[in-house]
C-alpha cells in the first residue's frame, strides 16, 4: 500500500511542477515553411516587395510572415509606410548596409519601401525568401 500511495505521489507530483507549463512555453518553437523567392532591384524610386508574391491569395493564412533577405551592390534606405509615414528618399529612411537579415510580420513586410542611398551610383539588389 505504501508503495502504490508513493507512485501517486511521484506521478501526480510531476504533473503539478510548477517549472512543467515555464519548461514547455519555452521549448515552443515556429518553423516557416519558405513558399517565395524573388530578387528585386532597387533603384532612385521607392520599391516594395511584390504584393501577389507576399500574399498570393485573399487567404490570410496563406500570406507571408517572414522576409528573409540578402542585399547585394549598394546600401539603400527603408521606412515601414503603414501608419501614414511617407516612402524613404535617398537621404531620409534607416540605411541598410550590404548583408543579410530578416523582417517578421506581415504588416511589416507589406508596407516595407526601399531606395538606393545618395552615396550610391549603381542599383542594389535585393534577393528575398518569403516563409509563412
Amino acid at each position: 500500500m505504501k508503495k502504490l500511495v508513493l507512485v501517486i505521489l511521484l506521478i501526480y507530483g510531476g504533473m503539478i511542477d510548477p517549472t512543467y507549463s515555464q519548461t514547455l512555453q519555452q521549448s515552443t518553437t515556429r518553423i516557416f515553411v519558405s513558399f517565395a523567392f524573388e530578387t528585386i532591384t532597387i533603384s532612385t524610386s521607392a520599391i516594395g516587395f511584390t504584393s501577389a508574391t507576399l500574399a498570393p491569395t485573399s487567404n490570410t493564412a496563406l500570406r507571408a510572415e517572414l522576409a528573409e533577405y540578402s542585399l547585394e551592390g549598394c546600401q539603400v534606405r527603408y521606412k515601414i509606410t503603414n501608419n501614414g509615414v511617407t516612402n524613404p528618399t535617398s537621404t531620409v529612411g534607416t540605411l541598410l548596409t550590404t548583408g543579410a537579415g530578416k523582417i517578421y510580420g506581415y504588416d511589416n513586410i507589406s508596407t516595407i519601401k526601399f531606395i538606393r542611398d545618395t552615396s550610391c551610383s549603381a542599383d542594389a539588389t535585393l534577393s528575398v525568401h518569403y516563409y509563412r
